[in-house]
């Protein structure tokens, strides 16, 4: 009786439409829409207040319902905070009678909870969901939206507060049994993509196994969404250092997703745009410049749109590429095309915005403009801490670089600050490489201030860091910190440790970095300068590489930019020691 009261209501009922069924990839990453109408215009708000009246008449037995409609016809009116207060009366009303079926109501909360900007209230109606209706579809159907909306934030409390709904819906689409439903699916794919946000990078496995799994049991589910499970997973992969296996889990993709869309002249975005990534990680530029030029052919007028999300981040793909070529003159452009087209849309925070700004002074950083590079990552980090918060990867990641160039200043007691602070941003996450590079970079500095026992205690944590993060792995990030140990042990009076960890860091920036890198050819030349006369011949052979490293590098420049001269005036030093180790080793002989 109760549902079919709420059908008479019509255009007003707060029961809403079904989520859209289709089985597809773009589904999968924008989930059911739920939208009221919403009439404005000369006597709007007349017509509401009498509609409101009618409701309130019609429902004088039902307290509950009376406050739903009350909710639908504020929302309507788009008074959402009297809709939020109106509903969630609603649903208090019908638990105090213990009754079984709010989930309607629920559901009504959960679409009320997009409007609401106040992160308190949306935490708040993620409780209600998550503790409340007895299960069934459709207290799991009224997950959905608020689940969506506590991701979109990338807040950190607001992402588990989703894995927890999304963890209910999986349970109540489980015990449903019969049929495997799409939306029990879609509830795994976005349970991975919140267990990885949290860095549970193996629950997140296992959700998109689940996942892939139902989908093959499921005839009718299409190749699109099974292509969208496999770029998925390839993410995974990327994120947890398994380079190989998310290349092959993009190949997967392109190959399933060829055979759906063969009628096509290309494959959908999201996996060519994957594609350029993975050649991107792979380091061949050039075919990832190919099929990023391709992507922007196919987006066309969207490239053009102040501020297109899918055409920031291939815009934000292409300027990592300019980085890698070593040209941050052309990639500082790309991201200050990206900020300016922010302020043209209006957009004051966004983390996308911020992914730019902390891109672009980065890049400024390179060419050794180090106040801009200051002032620019302030910026960012104002801006995620606004918006995704201060437990979050990305801000502890823009806190490392304002320590860097803090470092690089010279200012040594700030930059340690920095680092510390980056650190406890990161506490409540798994063991990651940025907490083990945090830990190092602290070390360097104790070292720097001559804190011996300071640094080396901390060199040792952050090689346990590394342990937990990457087990055995080879990565820049590691080689680096061991030569950064090494140099702090030769300057505690450890030679023989000292060269021992840099002959250990010289091994794996090999394995990990070509010559052109420019953080192997700067440990290299101070290797080579602290080798001096203790192994004149190691020491020609580690300058000579740096040098080989720096000409090669100097060659691929496309012009005499900022970051050119910049890198120039680095390489400077590395050319004066091989004129005089080179020097020295003649004399020896």
């Amino acid at each position: 009786m109760r549902r079919a009261m709420m059908a008479m209501l019509g255009p007003v009922a707060i029961t809403l439409p079904a989520p859209a069924t289709a089985q597809s990839a773009a589904a999968f990453r924008a989930e059911p829409d739920y939208s009221f109408s919403v009439e404005t215009g000369d006597g709007a708000e007349d017509k509401a207040a009498a509609l409101w009246a009618e409701l309130r008449t019609r429902f004088a037995d039902d307290p509950d319902l009376a406050l739903a409609a009350e909710a639908q016809v504020a929302a309507d009116r788009g008074d959402i905070l009297a809709a939020m207060q109106a509903q969630s009366g609603a649903v208090v009303d019908c638990r105090q009678e213990a009754r079984d079926d709010c989930a309607p109501l629920s559901l009504g909360s959960a679409v009320l909870g997009r409007f609401y900007r106040d992160n308190k209230d949306v935490l708040e109606f993620a409780a209600l969901l998550s503790a409340g209706d007895e299960p069934s579809l459709e207290a799991a159907q009224a997950i959905a939206p608020v689940a969506m909306r506590l991701e979109l934030t990338e807040r950190l409390e607001n992402i588990r507060a989703a894995s927890t709904l999304r963890e209910r819906a999986v349970a109540i689409y489980e015990a449903e049994g019969g049929e495997v439903p799409w939306e029990l699916i879609a509830a795994y794919f976005r349970l991975s993509d919140n267990y990885r946000s949290q860095r549970r990078y193996s629950e997140a496995e296992t959700a998109l196994e689940k996942a892939a799994a139902l989908a093959d049991e499921t005839w009718d589910f299409d190749a699109a969404a099974k292509g969208d499970l496999a770029l998925q997973l390839a993410e995974l992969y990327a994120d947890m250092r398994r380079p190989a296996d998310a290349e092959n889990q993009v190949a997967r993709a392109r190959a399933i997703l060829a055979q759906w869309f063969e009628a096509y002249e290309q494959l959908p975005l999201e996996a060519e745009a994957a594609y350029a990534r993975s050649l991107l990680g792979a380091n061949r530029l050039d075919e990832a410049e190919t099929v990023f030029e391709a992507i922007e052919r196919s987006l066309d007028a969207r490239m053009g749109l102040p501020f297109e999300p899918v055409a920031v981040r291939l815009m934000l793909d292409r300027g990592e590429l300019h980085e890698r070529r070593g040209e941050p003159a052309a990639a500082e452009e790309i991201y200050r095309d990206i900020v300016t087209r922010a302020a043209a849309a209006k957009i004051k925070e966004s983390p996308l915005v911020a992914r730019a700004l902390k891109r672009l002074a980065g890049t400024l950083q390179r060419q050794q403009r180090l106040d801009e590079a200051a002032q620019t990552y302030s910026r960012a980090l104002a801006m995620l801490t606004a918006t995704v918060g201060k437990a979050h990867p990305a801000t502890a990641d823009t806190l490392l670089e304002v320590g860097r160039v803090d470092e690089a200043g010279g200012r040594l007691a700030r930059a340690r600050e920095a680092y510390a602070t980056a650190l406890a941003y990161l506490a409540p996450f798994p063991v990651g490489l940025d907490h083990a590079v945090l830990q190092s970079r602290i070390a360097a500095v104790d070292a720097a201030l001559d804190e011996k026992d300071a640094s080396l205690a901390r060199f040792a944590r952050a090689a346990e860091a590394f342990d937990e993060a990457i087990g055995a792995s080879a990565s820049p990030e590691r080689a680096q910190a061991l030569h950064e140990w090494g140099k702090a042990l030769i300057r505690f009076r450890q030679p023989t440790a000292g060269h021992a960890r840099m002959r250990e860091a010289r091994a794996m920036f090999a394995q990990v970095a070509d010559e052109t890198n420019l953080a192997r050819i700067e440990a290299l030349a101070v290797e080579a300068e602290l080798l001096g006369r203790r192994d004149p011949g190691e020491a020609y052979g580690a300058i000579a590489t740096a040098t080989r490293g720096a000409v090669r590098r100097m060659e691929s420049y496309e012009g005499f930019d900022r970051g050119a001269q910049a890198e120039l005036a680095r390489f400077a030093p590395v050319f004066a020691r091989h004129v005089r180790i080179a020097w020295e080793v003649g004399n020896a002989r």
